[in-house]
């Protein structure tokens, strides 16, 4: 519980919650000052940039006597500047897939209803495509 309180007093610092400070006019309660805090400290500096990592592996052992397989997928997306603005590698690669499953809905290119998980050759085969178009690419690997 003290490391929790330790952490959490470095954080308000760091915030510069502990500063006395006038509430900004345009903050209409405390998540409001925080995030105005967050958004004024956290901020990239202009040599900045985020990075988006994501690896999965998994190990498939077969009934049929084939040898086990490792198979590795991994997606490396670094954030840009494009047209002069911004983006991050959390926004393209968040922000990309949402844009591509709601083309996809409305070119009623999917026929499924309700939650659905992008687990179907319907869903995953034109988005991995349109994402590779848009240069977000996923390296998979399998080893014997």
């Amino acid at each position: 519980m003290l490391e929790l309180t330790k952490h959490n007093h470095k954080l308000a610092r760091f915030l510069g919650l502990h500063e006395e400070r006038q509430v900004p006019k345009d903050c209409s309660s405390a998540f409001d000052v925080i995030c105005q805090r967050m958004e004024q400290r956290m901020a990239y500096d202009d040599n900045e940039q985020d990075m988006v990592l994501l690896h999965h592996e998994v190990e498939v052992e077969y009934s049929d006597g084939r040898p086990t397989e490792k198979h590795q997928a991994t997606l490396l997306e670094f954030g840009k500047v494009e047209n002069g603005r911004p983006n991050t590698a959390m926004a393209l690669t968040v922000g990309i897939p949402a844009a591509i499953g709601a083309l996809l809905l409305l070119q009623n290119k999917i026929q499924r209803k309700g939650v659905i998980r992008p687990l179907e050759p319907e869903i995953y085969i034109p988005a991995l495509e349109i994402l590779e178009s848009s240069g977000i690419k996923l390296t998979e690997r399998v080893e014997t």
